[in-house]
């Protein structure tokens, strides 16, 4: 799927005026409606092409932000695509663990990071605030290292999900 389609999917449409989960006014794909603007009603056509400007330049600010990102798995780019829309372009900077993790090309571990909260056991605030399409960027980041998983094979579901499945091997002649 377009990378820009998940995002629109993500974020729904709604013509509307509307208060998101933090109580900002929105319209549309997400559009966080700015000081000054009068936008109480808008069509779809306007929406998507809002978004498709928008989208742009947050992820335009990610790279600047990150230009080494231009070297991660386009699945990861495209994870971090949406996440700079969702958390505004700067997001990465509120995982100093995950980014230093994407620089060494641990892909598992950053998404660990994005995943967990501050507190053993606990969901980071991102996956607390999108649910499920926060799993679905986490995911498409850890899949980045499955082709090198030793002795496995990542394959993935029709739930877009992803299942480890080891090879059986003797050990050292123990259980041949």
């Amino acid at each position: 799927m377009d990378p820009l389609e998940r995002t629109a999917q993500y974020e729904g449409f709604r013509s509307q005026r509307y208060l998101d989960s933090k109580g900002n006014p929105t319209i549309g794909y997400g559009h966080k409606i700015l000081p000054g603007e009068k936008l109480n009603r808008i069509s779809e056509q306007q929406a998507r092409d809002l978004l498709a400007t928008e989208w742009g330049q947050k992820v335009n600010e990610f790279y600047k932000n990150v230009p080494e990102a231009h070297n991660y798995p386009q699945q990861v780019q495209e994870a971090m695509w949406d996440m700079a829309y969702n958390m505004g372009p700067n997001f990465i900077d509120k995982f100093p663990k995950a980014k230093q993790h994407l620089d060494n090309s641990n892909y598992t571990a950053a998404a660990l990071e994005f995943a967990s909260g501050s507190k053993p056991g606990t969901s980071s605030k991102y996956v607390q605030d999108t649910g499920s399409r926060a799993l679905e960027n986490i995911r498409r980041i850890m899949a980045a290292n499955a082709p090198a998983t030793p002795g496995g094979n990542w394959e993935q579901l029709p739930d877009g999900s992803y299942r480890l499945t080891m090879e059986k091997r003797g050990l050292g002649g123990f259980n041949q």
